[in-house]
């Protein structure tokens, strides 16, 4: 038992160490990507310049979108650090390391440390979990508080009943943390657990009453704050825009077909989603370990029915789908070099795996082909100045599956751990690539432009641009004008005011026709075919 122990604290440490460098290594070494990272900092730098900590402004205007928790803390953190890359991507790395901390503590709560373990790994060393871990984004925030509430019910269910409040409170920081989903969807996966494990009884048991209190008391202060404040314009926007109307219909043009979360998931749980047919096959004949699976499985499905009946779609969405995929493939993989199962259980599951490893050497074959055929194509200067590490990730990809296989046969252990070696190093050359490649004026040349606005605007000057992402206001700290078209252009640089304008080159070129008086041109990018021009000399 004392082993058993020592080896849960060597376990949690060293999943510890190795997220925190993955997560935290140069996560500030390249420009916000447009439009969320930048929209959400920008958000955070204009509470502390108004001290409106309550309704939230974007480019001087309100801003209703979500609740308020990712940018308050951002907002902390950039004040006492500076306002940067890293303090903007800072709390969604680090709540993306106490996923995995979590993950591991309800691998263990759920199974055993090993599994719990491996489920931590899984997850690390996941495609999408790995990227939106590194972004400016709410959904690590909105994750974590989930995943925490499920895991206080599994604790409350099979240990101590108290456990309930904890979980109900954790649903209160998912609703401030993304809104009312926060509730709903941790809530529904407990119902049906509880509907299909034949223990609806349960519920009377969960402290409905306290916990409701619990949950109002952190959830429901800010939308009650802003309800008073900004009245029906806030209802109508958060309560009917943003969550009924992105359920029932596309919002913002945000719609996908009905396989789209397919697409989503099948590369975001690469590599471990060729572990997953052989995870779904154990369930049926793991009778000892039936309801920690069967939670799992009903967060997994109902989430993804769930989000692929909303009629709003983005990738981040299915993040809550991660952590019980992560920990239902460890659990499979576990059981296997465990020993537990017959030598006749044994041979299928080793025959699952032998057929995942092949399936991992054609897919990734096929990614490899497809990326250089794509990028040859789409981008032949980036993939030219960037071939020698594009080569190097290609070669990772390749190779490593197709050692895994062969050694499985002679060590059969050494599958996963080589595989996630083999996504530690992809991830580790990505970090290394992105500023390489993104950082370049060409690819990315919007932070280039609002840095030389910032060296040259006055606060009396208007600035405008036909381009709708965030970065620009966010690096040149000056408000926006947002413009559609060439006609509007023309006539804002027709102001008799000092004007500047970021635009295309082809829109230039246009405007240039409708207007008869010099232009002054302070920053031009060939490649990216981007433009800063002004209707008045630098003084």
């Amino acid at each position: 038992m004392k082993n058993k122990k020592n080896q849960g604290k060597i376990f949690f440490l060293i999943l510890l160490l190795l997220t925190g460098f993955l997560f935290f290594y140069n996560l500030g070494n390249h420009s916000l990507w447009d439009a969320d990272e930048p929209i959400y900092t920008e958000i955070a730098r204009e509470m502390t310049v108004t001290g409106d900590w309550l309704t939230l402004h974007l480019n001087n205007e309100r801003w209703f979108c979500h609740p308020p928790l990712y940018m308050w803390l951002t907002a902390i953190t950039s004040n006492i650090f500076g306002w940067s890359e890293f303090a903007a991507r800072f709390w969604s790395a680090l709540f993306g390391l106490m996923i995995i901390m979590l993950v591991f503590l309800l691998g263990r709560a759920l199974y055993n440390s090993e599994a719990a373990f491996w489920g931590g790994v899984f997850l690390l060393t996941s495609l999408q979990f790995f990227i939106h871990s590194r972004l400016a984004h709410l959904d690590t925030a909105f994750v974590f508080f989930m995943t925490l509430s499920l895991y206080f019910f599994w604790l409350g269910y099979k240990h101590n009943e108290k456990f309930y409040w904890a979980m109900w409170l954790s649903m209160g920081g998912a609703t401030l943390a993304k809104g009312p989903a926060g509730l709903v969807l941790p809530g529904v996966v407990i119902l049906l657990f509880l509907l299909l494990a034949r223990d609806l009884g349960r519920l009377r048991r969960m402290k409905f009453i306290s916990g409701i209190f619990i949950y109002l008391m952190i959830g429901a202060p800010w939308y009650v704050a802003e309800s008073i404040i900004n009245g029906r314009k806030f209802i109508d926007m958060v309560f009917l825009f943003f969550t009924i109307e992105r359920v029932l219909k596309p919002i913002m043009n945000q719609s996908g077909p009905w396989w789209y979360y397919f697409a989503c998931y099948i590369p975001g749980f690469f590599p471990w989603i060729v572990l997953l047919p052989g995870s779904f096959w154990y369930f049926k004949i793991d009778k000892e370990n039936r309801n920690p699976s069967l939670l799992l499985l009903v967060w997994i499905l109902f989430s993804f029915v769930f989000f692929s009946l909303v009629q709003t779609k983005l990738p981040n969405y299915i993040l809550f789908i991660y952590p019980p995929s992560a920990l239902l493939v460890s659990h499979f993989w576990s059981s296997f070099l465990s020993g537990v199962n017959s030598e006749k259980i044994k041979r299928k599951m080793r025959k699952h795996i032998i057929f995942a490893a092949l399936v991992l050497i054609i897919f990734s074959t096929f990614l490899v082909i497809a990326f250089i055929i794509l990028a040859q194509k789409k981008y032949p200067v980036e993939f030219i100045q960037s071939s020698q590490y594009l080569w190097m990730l290609g070669s990772t990809l390749l190779v490593f599956p197709i050692i895994a296989f062969i050694l499985f046969f002679r060590k059969q252990s050494f599958f996963a751990p080589i595989i996630s070696f083999m996504m530690i190093l992809i991830f580790l050359q990505i970090v290394h690539l992105l500023p390489v490649i993104v950082d370049k004026p060409f690819y990315k040349p919007i932070k280039h432009i609002a840095l030389k606005i910032k060296s040259i605007i006055k606060p009396e000057d208007k600035l405008a641009t036909p381009f709708r992402g965030g970065s620009i206001l966010f690096y040149s700290g000056h408000h926006v004008i947002y413009l559609k078209g060439i006609k509007m252009q023309a006539d804002f640089l027709s102001s008799s005011e000092r004007v500047f304008l970021v635009t295309s080159q082809d829109d230039l070129v246009r405007i240039k026709k409708i207007i008869k008086f010099p232009l002054y041109i302070f920053y031009f990018e060939n490649l990216a075919q981007t433009v800063l021009v002004s209707n008045r000399p630098i003084p």
